[in-house]
């Protein structure tokens, strides 16, 4: 259970459960300076405070945003622009694969459901500024591989979490987007921007002021207001 934020109708910390089936995969949209990047830090300084059974990998496509965590003893892979994105995401898939077969000879359905101490750990793959890839076309095996887990990943207790400023088509196709069950959308300078983040022309292009103030979109639509964290706490986390 991951707090993102807080209920600006009831002032309640707001959660995302990537293992709920409702809640797998995690997009994160909104312009340059809505607090993308804040809100992403805050999710991976979570997972790693937290001494969670989790394994971090990070595509750090502008190799700055996440590279204070590079170090943390749960962070298996860190990656810079776009080296070894390909490689990676083949990896999961056949670990994927591996987990399934696992899982079966335990008599499961979903890692979830496996209290036993072989347990093997949760996987979150980030992606920060999924736009650097350009697109489908030039990236085919990438994007084949990202669509496999973002369809397959959650029961195997691997998530998706992908942060980009409007997930365009051309960016995010819908197939895989429809995969996504939760959004949290910031601040956009357009409305059609907003419209590709959450479906809706003026949800976010008519936030005011930005910095973290934005929605999360999934089995219901929540304002909120994303929690800040500064650079100290993430060195000392």
């Amino acid at each position: 259970i991951i707090p993102v934020g807080v209920n600006l109708e009831n002032n309640k910390t707001v959660c995302w459960r990537p293992c709920d089936p409702n809640q797998c995969h995690m997009l994160i949209g909104g312009s340059s300076g809505s607090g993308k990047s804040v809100a992403l830090n805050n999710i991976i300084a979570h997972l790693i405070e937290g001494n969670y059974n989790v394994e971090l990998i990070l595509q750090d496509t502008k190799m700055v945003d996440l590279y204070q965590f590079k170090d943390a003893k749960q962070v298996k892979y860190y990656n810079e622009g776009l080296d070894y994105a390909e490689d990676t995401v083949k990896t999961l898939c056949d670990e994927m694969s591996n987990r399934y077969k696992w899982l079966r000879e335990k008599n499961k359905r979903q890692l979830n459901d496996y209290k036993g101490k072989d347990k093997p750990p949760y996987i979150f793959y980030v992606i920060e500024e999924l736009a650097s890839f350009i697109g489908e076309k030039e990236h085919p095996e990438f994007y084949k591989y990202l669509g496999e887990l973002l369809a397959k990943g959650r029961a195997a207790g691997i998530f998706i979490i992908i942060s980009t400023q409007a997930p365009y088509s051309s960016i995010l196709p819908g197939m895989l987007k429809n995969n996504i069950n939760t959004v949290l959308g910031l601040k956009t300078k357009t409305r059609e921007s907003s419209k590709v983040v959450c479906g809706d022309y003026d949800k976010l292009f008519e936030i005011k002021d930005g910095k973290g103030h934005g929605y999360l979109f999934s089995e219901d639509e929540i304002e909120i207001q994303s929690f800040n964290i500064s650079d100290e706490q993430i060195e000392r986390i």
